[in-house]
């Protein structure tokens, strides 16, 4: 298997770790002995615990940039639909062009509309700080004894 087939099935096994640690209840449940739920998880998945939540936690938003409010800004479907309706001639690159001229223009020296774009990307930027300050599972490794084979030399005299 090369390294891509590797990490897409440590990844899909990451996810549906917690789908099969609810299976494992439920099945212990349904047999009568929920108290031996914990057992069979740690027996069944502890081993890869480790490897999981360090995946999981990989797969937060801190790879993104911060949002600004330019870029709030050029993501507002509203701002393009004004100036569809006010140059309906125009193509796309046209109209982007025409984008950043309203955003030089009018954007940045109406200080009630740079405000909530500020606000837009104030509010989408606080998810991501919130992502940055949860602070990572720690979880007990479970380590494997292993035994170390001797070597041994044969001379043939």
């Amino acid at each position: 298997m090369n390294k891509g087939s590797i990490k897409f099935f440590k990844s899909f096994f990451a996810a549906t770790e917690p789908l099969l640690e609810g299976l494992i209840q439920n099945v212990c449940n349904e047999l009568g002995q929920p108290e031996k739920a914990d057992e069979m998880i740690s027996k069944f998945l502890a081993n890869d615990k480790k490897k999981f939540t360090k995946i999981l936690n990989q797969k937060s938003n801190t790879n993104r940039r911060r949002k600004t409010p330019y870029s709030m800004f050029l993501a507002d479907k509203d701002a393009l639909t004004k100036l569809k309706e006010k140059f309906p001639e125009c193509n796309l690159s046209e109209l982007n062009k025409k984008k950043g001229e309203y955003w030089r223009n009018v954007v940045k020296q109406t200080p009630e509309i740079m405000a909530m774009y500020q606000q837009r990307a104030d509010e989408a930027n606080a998810g991501k700080k919130e992502a940055e300050q949860k602070p990572l599972e720690i979880v007990e490794e479970v380590k494997e004894e292993k035994t170390k084979k001797s070597r041994t030399k044969k001379n043939k005299q």
